[in-house]
């Protein structure tokens, strides 16, 4: 068997050695330190300036995104109800010319139904029942219809003998004479022809009527 040599280090080489390798490594980051530029305090302060300048900088333009963007934002929804209402006005339209045309088709009917019932002799009622049916088979007729129109905001409309005439809901059919109503003013209502009607702020049929003259 070969014979092994065994170097004995004593505790004294060991940690002087350490300490030698630890003074080494000091020194060194020492002159590493020196070799590193130094700065003045005007310097460190101008430094110090800049980045808030730039931290400044940052902070408004981030700022002034974030309000265009809120503004973007507020112009689409602006945009937005503007065309929703734009929508609903033309489907609102649309409505009301459905409305008009059914109702403008039912109207001559209700102005027969009103003559008929104005025409008919009150003094055989009560001895021809035959007559006496009829009518009230007319006026639940007109009623029906009357309450279609209800339904659909059509409205009647009837002035007064001696309302003031008024050309936006009255056509004048005819013009009368003062002198055959003295106690009458010039322009107004003498007569009512046939009942005009309205849909909601239109008028759907103007009434006729009469108009005393100057």
């Amino acid at each position: 068997m070969p014979a092994t040599s065994t170097v004995i280090i004593s505790r004294r080489e060991f940690f002087g050695k350490k300490g030698e390798e630890e003074k080494k490594t000091d020194d060194k980051n020492a002159e590493n330190a020196e070799e590193q530029p130094k700065i003045t305090l005007e310097e460190a302060v101008e430094q110090i300036n800049s980045l808030e300048s730039q931290l400044s900088e940052a902070k408004t333009a981030r700022e002034k995104e974030e309000k265009d963007f809120k503004y973007r934002l507020s112009e689409i929804a602006q945009e937005m109800k503007s065309q929703k209402t734009r929508l609903d006005r033309e489907a609102e339209k649309a409505k009301v010319y459905g409305i008009k045309s059914f109702a403008k088709d039912l109207l001559p009917v209700a102005d027969q139904l009103q003559l008929a019932l104005e025409n008919v002799p009150v003094a055989e009622l009560e001895q021809n029942k035959a007559l006496a049916d009829l009518k009230e088979g007319i006026e639940m007729t007109k009623l029906e219809i009357g309450k279609a129109f209800e339904k659909n905001q059509i409205i009647l409309v009837s002035p007064n003998v001696g309302d003031i005439f008024d050309a936006n809901i009255h056509e004048a059919v005819m013009r009368v004479p003062r002198a055959q109503m003295p106690d009458s003013e010039p322009n107004t209502v003498a007569f009512v022809q046939k009942t005009g009607y309205n849909i909601k702020d239109q008028v759907l049929r103007p009434c006729w009527v009469g108009v005393v003259s100057e």
